[in-house]
């Protein structure tokens, strides 16, 4: 069966999430270094991706990638870096490649991991994966919520 993936796209590090073959619950894989240039990003998570596929042996059809608007809906200048990376990042990875709204999960991963009483420099090193499983959970909700009964 296949899988969903997740990307939090970030300067310095992007996190990567993975549905479970029944596409219901959303886990953390791991976080890759980032880059400010949106194609060049997109070209070292593709080689990353690919590994982390072939190792795991992942059969992938859709990756989600979080697309950071502003509170009120409208587009931000990290917006149009997500669409770039987006957009390169499909046919690097031969699978389609679909923005979804990412408001506010980086603020829940960071309140998440000061609940478990993790220190500031061990919850950078998590909250770009949180983020990318609580966008891969929320995506996954909201396509069940879409299916017709």
């Amino acid at each position: 069966m296949s899988r969903i993936l997740s990307i939090d796209f970030g300067h310095a590090r992007i996190g990567l999430s993975i549905s479970d073959p029944s596409k219901t619950i959303a886990s953390p894989i791991e976080t890759v270094r980032g880059s400010k240039n949106p194609a060049q990003a997109a070209q070292s998570v593709a080689t990353e991706l690919t590994s982390i596929i072939q190792r795991n042996q992942f059969d992938i059809d859709l990756i989600v990638v979080g697309l950071p608007l502003n509170l009120n809906g409208s587009e931000s200048p990290r917006s149009t870096e997500c669409r770039a990376f987006a957009q390169a990042l499909e046919p690097l990875m031969g699978v389609k490649v679909e923005l979804f709204d990412e408001r506010m999960t980086s603020l829940q991963a960071d309140r998440s991991l000061k609940e478990a009483n993790l220190s500031r420099k061990k919850r950078a090193g998590f909250v770009d994966t949180v983020s990318s499983t609580i966008l891969l959970q929320c995506y996954l909700e909201f396509t069940k919520t879409k299916e017709p009964f």
